[in-house]
């Protein structure tokens, strides 16, 4: 996608667009960034776990993990903060064909790491294709198998729900969108409100739909 550039660090984070989605009146999950392990620490002083710790700018769940204890969210937090190894980042170039795999971390600012609560629910996403913040047209997927808790959906089924629609429109609005996105959200256990999880600044798989 393609905005104004004065939004990209809101899309660029997960915790700042789910600031911003809030605002709009769209179901996020209680989120908070996280800077260093102090901080952590205290957050979890006031916090209901289980919990989720995500890192900005990863894929295919690599960046997520679950979190039941405090003792596993200050871990999980070491783990996500120490960034892929030498091995990792040559899988990634040469089986993943990501060509930012080696980027100089100097060149950008570092991803963020943010804590979110738990929402018990079953994936779902949507691809919106959007003109100067209009959203021209969406398609919509519940997921019905995944690799893993937070990975890749191998199975899906179409869905329509306005309450996505409604989303995207807000959403593409507010950053004056041009091009594709997807956001991913969990269709909340019970009461199945969609609850906004994060955003692709980019042409999601849903794209061959």
């Amino acid at each position: 996608s393609i905005g104004k550039p004065e939004h990209f660090p809101v899309i660029r984070s997960r915790f700042r667009l789910l600031t911003l989605a809030a605002s709009l009146g769209i179901g996020t999950p209680k989120s908070a960034p996280v800077s260093c392990e102090e901080e952590l620490r205290r957050l979890l002083a006031d916090w209901s776990l289980p919990g989720v710790l995500k890192k900005d700018g990863t894929n295919n769940g690599s960046g997520v993990v679950f979190a039941s204890t405090p003792e596993e969210a200050i871990e999980a937090y070491r783990a996500l903060s120490r960034g892929p190894s030498l091995l990792q980042r040559v899988k990634r170039r040469m089986i993943n064909g990501e060509p930012h795999a080696f980027l100089n971390s100097g060149v950008v600012p570092a991803w963020e790491i943010s804590l979110q609560s738990y929402v018990e629910g079953v994936p779902a996403n949507a691809m919106y294709a959007s003109y100067q913040g209009k959203v021209l047209a969406a398609f919509q997927v519940r997921s019905v198998w995944n690799l893993h808790a937070a990975g890749t959906a191998l199975m899906v089924e179409r869905m329509e729900d306005p309450r996505i629609l409604d989303a995207g429109v807000k959403l593409a609005s507010a950053l004056q969108l041009s091009g594709f996105f997807g956001l991913d959200f969990l269709l909340q256990s019970g009461t199945g409100e969609p609850i906004l999880l994060e955003m692709n600044p980019r042409p999601t798989q849903l794209g061959h739909l």
